[in-house]
């Protein structure tokens, strides 16, 4: 609504200044056309801004500038006319001081060259170059504004309120800002220059434009200033600034990137998630009907109605592909633009890090799922086992011995039956204490029952163990090691056809258990429970597990970190 009344407000005074300069109301020595164009370059510029980048403070600039031509021309020059033709009040000398305005639009390529690209001033040098032109220019307005006019001779006769007090005297004395703010503009000027002289690949080229219009503008004005320039090339100069700026902000949208960091963090701010900010930003930008997250067939995050016709990028982090970012083309269009395509590539690193931070979320939900699960199977188990396996027998034996008791001359086979199914408790109670924790650990320490362990699984087979003596190793590790290997040693012995077996322990940062055999019967391809227990066991601490064939035949490594457990 702002652009199109401001673009209504712009045609209509410009129209209204062409007919006036046709009637020639003010002589061939003013400056309508050149203030015409620019008028109109600040207005159009400002319309498109306002519409294509709201969120970006050029439109607002060029709309101020543009406000401030519609002033000029729409009210100070009608005056002038009409004191050229011998009218003359208060109101019409108020009216005519807004000449004192008329510089204000090309001081404000001042804040445009401060702020550009990103919309604002990068630095604290450029931050206070800023709010100086910004204060100079109302300064400078007001005493434009206020600056004593009794002199002129087109307003002989006429006075304000404020004629015949210190305040005209004062703003004349103020004026000398002017000269300020206009050098301030050239530096600023120059520093696009500089900077794009720095730049490299596409921001290069996106400065070049800016830099070529701050170049053509800053060597007109001294130009302008000898009055001998023609007047069309005066208006066709006052269309290079911002020309330069609309194909610097349409063509190379790069601080896109920026801005949608910005609205993401909002949006993570208000309660939403960091990749939900993301895509809601990112659509909002760029306005693409359909955003989305995905890993895999699953839909992490999205804002829009899915679409048939779409394009995907990568979302890499560290070398690994966690999904993609999926967006449809805007509507009536059949391809995503090639710059929406640049920040799209970019955005891909936003998402990489968030996306990182939600997968391992969900990893870490569903260890800790599998791990309750494990606990409640386990704890299923042993009421089983203790239900059905030693309930009976523990029965059986109270029975035996009730029957003895109730039969003296059958009481020796009785006690005897009795004896055996106490027997058979107490081996269950072992092999039960034994699946929570083998024995041997808390007997004989980790090397220990290590070495015990590995020859009584190895029987005939020669057999090595080295392992460091006086370990002092988490219980998790402990245990996970421990029956990692005998594992390893069973299968060697049942399935490789080895005659030797070598299990060695290193520890540092983590401990690592190797097995290696030198048998030839393993098949790697087909991995069954045995091996599979044994990854668990190392996925379970955080650790890694391989298996494969060795030097000389097989050879399974597995690590369990030791920092984070102890």
């Amino acid at each position: 609504m702002i652009a199109f009344a401001l673009l209504v407000l712009t045609a209509v005074v410009a129209a209204a200044a062409i007919g006036m300069q046709v009637r020639d109301d003010l002589g061939p020595d003013a400056q309508i056309p050149e203030r015409t164009a620019e008028l109109v370059a600040w207005g159009l510029t400002a319309s498109i801004l306002l519409v294509r980048r709201p969120d970006l403070s050029f439109g607002w600039i060029f709309a101020t500038g543009a406000v401030v031509e519609v002033v000029y021309l729409g009210v100070g020059v009608p005056a002038a006319v009409a004191f050229d033709d011998g009218h003359g009040s208060s109101a019409l000398l108020w009216a005519y001081s807004l000449a004192g305005i008329q510089w204000v639009p090309d001081v404000l390529l001042g804040l445009v060259f401060c702020r550009f690209p990103t919309g604002a001033p990068a630095g604290r040098t450029w931050v206070l170059l800023d709010r100086v032109i910004r204060w100079g220019v109302v300064v400078g307005a007001c005493a434009g504004l206020l600056e004593d006019w009794n002199g002129t001779d087109a307003v002989a006769g006429t006075s304000r309120f404020i004629d015949g007090t210190p305040v005209p005297s004062i703003a004349s004395a103020l004026l000398v800002v002017l000269p300020l703010l206009v050098l301030l503009t050239g530096v600023a000027g120059v520093n696009v220059v500089v900077r794009w002289y720095r730049a490299r690949d596409l921001e290069r080229r996106q400065l070049a434009w800016m830099a070529g219009g701050a170049v053509v503008t800053l060597l007109g004005w001294p130009v302008a200033a000898t009055g001998h320039a023609p007047p069309w090339l005066l208006a066709a100069s006052a269309f290079v600034a911002p020309a330069a700026l609309l194909v610097a902000i349409l063509r190379y949208d790069l601080w896109a990137i920026d801005s949608i960091v910005r609205r993401s963090a909002s949006y993570h701010l208000r309660g939403g998630g960091t990749l939900d900010g993301i895509v809601h930003a990112t659509s909002d930008l760029l306005r693409l009907p359909y955003v989305a997250v995905c890993r895999g067939a699953v839909v992490v995050a999205s804002v829009g109605q899915a679409q048939d016709d779409v394009e995907r990028w990568p979302i890499d982090y560290e070398g690994e592909v966690l999904g993609e970012l999926v967006c449809a083309p805007r509507f009536g269009r059949e391809q995503i633009s090639s710059q929406d395509r640049v920040v799209l590539a970019s955005t891909t690193r936003l998402v990489a890090g968030s996306l990182r931070t939600e997968v391992l979320t969900a990893d870490l939900l569903d260890a800790r799922q599998r791990l309750i699960a494990a606990r409640e199977e386990e704890r299923r188990r042993m009421r089983r086992d203790l239900h059905d396996g030693i309930g009976p027998m523990l029965t059986g034996l109270g029975l035996n011995l009730d029957a003895a008791r109730a039969d003296p001359d059958r009481a020796n086979e009785y006690l005897a039956t009795a004896k055996d199914a106490s027997g058979e408790v107490i081996r269950t109670l072992r092999a039960l204490v034994y699946d929570l924790r083998p024995p041997n650990l808390d007997e004989l320490g980790f090397a220990g029952a290590l070495k015990l362990q590995v020859a009584h699984v190895a029987g005939t087979l020669q057999a090595t163990t080295t392992v460091p003596d006086a370990l002092d190793l988490p219980a998790a590790v402990e245990v996970a090691a421990l029956r990692t290997a005998v594992e390893a040693v069973h299968n060697v012995v049942k399935h490789a056809g080895a005659t030797r077996v070598d299990v060695v322990v290193e520890v540092g940062t983590a401990l690592t258990l190797t097995v290696v055999d030198d048998g030839t019967g393993h098949d790697w391809g087909m991995p069954g429970v045995g091996l599979a227990s044994m990854r668990e066991r190392a996925d379970e601490l955080g650790g890694t597990f391989t298996a494969g064939p060795g030097p000389s035949g097989g050879r399974v490594r597995a690590t369990y970190p030791l920092e984070v457990l102890t």
